[in-house]
């Protein structure tokens, strides 16, 4: 909550409610307006071409499809052991989604390395072969 009152009362956000109203334009002008910083402010461009940027960037896919199983699994029952043994709602959520983070990286690192790479390289072949692109 604290988040979002800071970001609705910023001056950005009403000027992008002004201009957009109360549609989706503001995240499309958001967008539009990060991706602008990231290739025109040197600072920012540096920070989105970091190395371990890049890496999450190459895991992400196998990231997004192997999460979603693991907060339903385990970082569901590591909040409710944590709520169970006194934890506020609040602070068992926020150390059962930290807890089970390391493990969810772990996950999409072993997916791409085993499902997403060979997939991507066997595609690649088999494209190569159809287009008559080489051996």
């Amino acid at each position: 909550p604290l988040g979002s009152l800071l970001v609705e009362t910023s001056p950005i956000w009403a000027l992008m409610k002004m201009v957009a109203g109360n549609s989706l334009l503001y995240y499309i002008l958001g967008g539009a307006c990060l991706v602008q910083l990231a290739l025109n402010w040197d600072p920012a461009r540096h920070l989105f071409e970091s190395q371990w940027l890049l890496w999450f960037g190459k895991i992400s896919f196998s990231l997004y499809l192997t999460h979603i199983p693991i907060l339903y699994t385990l970082t569901c029952s590591l909040f409710l052991w944590l709520h169970n043994h006194g934890w506020s709602v609040y602070a068992a959520s926020r150390l059962a989604f930290i807890g089970s983070l390391p493990f969810m990286i772990a996950c999409a690192l072993f997916f791409f390395r085993v499902v997403d790479k060979p997939s991507i390289s066997l595609s690649t072949r088999i494209a190569k072969k159809l287009l008559g692109l080489g051996p």
